[in-house]
């Protein structure tokens, strides 16, 4: 089970600037040195509109997981090159950023979602 997911740097994506790529971290629930069936910190590069801020993102997947229950890592092509999805958000990214962020503001996403917006 996850715990907590913390993002870290955002960089572009030569090959279309319309998406930059968020290092998203995946901590597991419980003490991992104490049990050996429990999965270690997942590190994963997710691709995201340059519009959204982390936060957004992470407010996206908090919504994806609550509304599912699970935590689907996929893979995404784009101009031939292979980019990691989580929870089939890129369906989101068609949207513009504002209705984005309104959608997620009016559901209560940002609930239990907290840091800096870079």
């Amino acid at each position: 089970m996850v715990a907590t997911v913390s993002t870290d740097r955002v960089s572009r994506v030569e090959e279309d600037p319309t998406y930059v790529e968020l290092d998203l971290a995946f901590y597991p629930a419980g003490d991992t040195r104490r049990d050996e069936n429990q999965p270690p910190k997942l590190d994963v590069k997710v691709l995201m509109p340059s519009g959204w801020t982390p936060k957004m993102y992470v407010a996206a997947l908090n919504k994806s997981i609550r509304r599912h229950s699970i935590l689907c890592l996929e893979s995404l092509t784009i101009q031939g090159r292979t980019y990691a999805a989580v929870n089939e958000l890129q369906w989101l990214f068609s949207a513009s950023d504002e209705a984005t962020h309104s959608q997620l503001t009016c559901s209560a996403s940002y609930i239990r979602v907290s840091g800096g917006v870079l």
